[in-house]
């Protein structure tokens, strides 16, 4: 696609700095062999010059989308950005050579990347065109995706997939902890609509769960629709999402809907996110299981500091007012979390985080207690991925949660959570 390259370079020459922080001189010979249609004579100026490895790496890129050699162009923008995830440009030619690979899902999330930050309105409105012309050319998606889970608690029933949209759907029968292993099948299909001022995902998955703990197999039915809007250094997403569970153990049967607003704000070396969810869940048995039937509210903030290109420091509050149908399952709680995330040259993420969190509840557990229920747990989590692989291959994630809860009701006090989650994800 030629002449879409053509329409956005000039919006976006500002950014040759950031990809290419060359000797002044060095840089605008090479910026004018490359805007001029001459890559080999600017791939030969490079090499001969004192360039860092990814303004080289960044110029071997653009001669490689010169000549049509996509696979090398590719590999030469990833390695440009391994070595300076900062480079913007390197970035949107990245997006370009994805798109004309016919890679449209792993070109979007380059421009999406670049998106929050853009510069100014013209580049914002350059990046929103070239946004949309790619979800015309591939408006659906299908995505397919493997979740293995060994844990000391198979009895909180979590769908966890990398799918767009989908994600973080949780219901919960109680906390008392059964040993086991679990394994997930998910399918799942998506459909963009381009509005303009925004893009609206509807999407839709099916996932199958089959647990070593009798009771515990189970279907799984999800549906979700999320607006995302582009704003000035931020992002503005809504989101509406349920699920549904079909249990041998028919007891558990339950059904979530979830309503939840999200706004990102970038700063300087900053991203600050503020959100509200609100969420309805509900079980099918009349008898026991519906005293657990509830109505949560959730506020949330979390920053996400830069401190070097490489490192950054991550830190988050939630509050949360849960009302159950049983006065003795209804609480207020809060949640402080603190953490570091590490990234990696080869695409690999560690993200590992710390959190407290304590939970007052409205009524006594016993009739014959005093005193009201009050739980507290600690706990360390811990996530590494790599989202270098995003649509030819599988996307790996293992997250690992380990936790211990204290309380002063004896069938909850010391009650220790391990559990680990290696999801494969493939995006077609």
């Amino acid at each position: 696609m030629p002449e879409f390259r053509q329409s956005i370079l000039a919006a976006l020459l500002v950014l040759v700095s950031i990809a290419c922080p060359a000797p002044a001189q060095t840089g605008a010979d090479l910026n004018a062999l490359l805007s001029g249609g001459r890559p080999a004579e600017a791939l030969e100026l490079a090499r001969t010059s004192d360039l860092s490895p990814a303004d080289l790496a960044y110029v071997e890129g653009r001669a490689a989308l010169a000549d049509n050699r996509l696979p090398d162009a590719i590999a030469a923008f990833r390695r440009a950005l391994r070595l300076n995830p900062e480079a913007r440009l390197a970035r949107w030619y990245l997006a370009q050579a994805l798109a004309r690979d016919g890679q449209v899902e792993a070109a979007l999330f380059q421009i999406d990347e670049l998106l929050p930050e853009a510069r100014g309105a013209d580049e914002r409105r350059t990046l929103l065109s070239a946004r949309s012309r790619l979800v015309a050319q591939r408006p659906w998606g299908l995505t397919f995706g493997m979740n293995l889970q060994p844990s000391s608690n198979l009895n909180r029933a979590t769908l966890n997939t990398e799918a767009p949209i989908f994600g973080g759907l949780v219901g919960t029968i109680d906390t008392t902890a059964e040993e086991g292993f679990s394994a997930t099948l998910q399918a799942g299909a998506f459909r963009r609509f381009d509005l303009g001022a925004g893009a609206l995902t509807l999407s839709g998955s099916l996932a199958a769960t089959r647990a070593t703990v009798d009771g515990l197999d189970r279907w799984q039915l999800g549906a979700a629709a999320a607006w995302i809007r582009p704003l000035d250094r931020g992002r503005l997403t809504l989101r509406a999402d349920g699920l549904t569970t079909f249990y041998d153990d028919e007891i558990r049967d339950f059904t979530l809907v979830g309503l939840s607003v999200d706004r990102e704000f970038f700063g300087e070396r900053t991203l600050y996110r503020l959100g509200a969810r609100v969420a309805r869940q509900w079980y099918d048995d009349p008898g026991r299981a519906s005293i657990y039937d509830n109505t949560s509210v959730t506020l949330t903030g979390d920053l996400r500091r830069i401190i070097t290109p490489r490192l950054a420091l991550r830190a988050g509050l939630a509050v949360n007012r849960t009302n159950a149908r049983d006065p003795r399952f209804s609480y207020d709680a809060i949640r402080p979390s603190i953490g570091m995330e590490r990234s990696w040259p080869s695409g690999w993420t560690v993200l590992g985080n710390v959190y407290y969190e304590q939970e007052w509840f409205d009524a006594p557990f016993f009739a014959f207690d005093t005193e009201k229920r009050i739980d507290r747990t600690v706990g360390l989590g811990l996530i590494v991925g790599n989202n270098s692989v995003v649509i030819r291959g599988f996307t790996p994630r293992l997250s690992c949660n380990f936790a211990r809860t204290g309380s002063n009701v004896v069938f909850y006090d010391n009650i220790d959570v391990e559990e680990c989650n290696l999801s494969l994800t493939r995006r077609f």
